[in-house]
């Protein structure tokens, strides 16, 4: 299970301790950590589906930046008892209208509403149970209360986590179309 992504690290200019490490601050997707959350999220999909999720060529931050900017919504969240989000790309932070630091600490089951949470709990726990899920619809609510249903989703079980510890897995979502339901929420 990567850390929670939360702090930025630090660096000189020789990459040593002292100044910002302003690239991790303003995209927290080339941390470190970040960047290796991304690898087992790549390599558990091929795991799973026997193809890579990318095009996967050059460095694993080269893989990390694409995947951030990827066509499609992915997230993933940990093996917690109320799972909480660790990774969202560019994609899944617009559609849910959330900050990466918001984001790496919101409990997945807010990504739904409660009256769609009992179906996101059945899906996760097939999940769990086969490593993976294809062609899963649902609905879904971004911070502002807009509801949109997510289509064509795949989900899959964390390669490293279901190998050390299977119950309960880390789980990543990834869909390709979200469309927009209605506006939930207080006027």
């Amino acid at each position: 299970m990567p850390p929670t992504i939360t702090e930025p690290r630090t660096r000189g200019a020789a990459g040593g301790p002292g100044n910002a490490n302003t690239d991790c601050a303003m995209q927290p997707w080339l941390h470190p950590d970040a960047v290796s959350h991304s690898q087992r999220l790549l390599d558990s999909f091929e795991y799973w589906f026997k193809e890579p999720l990318i095009e996967r060529t050059g460095t694993a931050q080269n893989q990390a930046e694409a995947l951030f900017h990827a066509p499609f919504a992915l997230v993933s969240h940990g093996p917690e008892a109320d799972p909480i989000l660790n990774y969202g790309n560019r994609t899944a932070l617009e559609l849910w209208g959330l900050d990466w630091q918001t984001l790496v600490q919101t409990p997945s089951r807010l990504t739904a509403e409660a009256v769609h949470r009992s179906t996101r709990e059945k899906i996760l726990r097939e999940t769990s149970l086969h490593g993976f899920i294809r062609g899963y619809e649902g609905i879904r609510i971004a911070r502002n209360g807009l509801r949109f249903r997510i289509e064509e989703t795949t989900l899959w079980n964390i390669l490293e986590a279901v190998l050390i510890n299977p119950e309960p897995a880390p789980a990543a979502s990834g869909f390709q179309g979200a469309t927009r339901v209605a506006r939930f929420g207080y006027s």
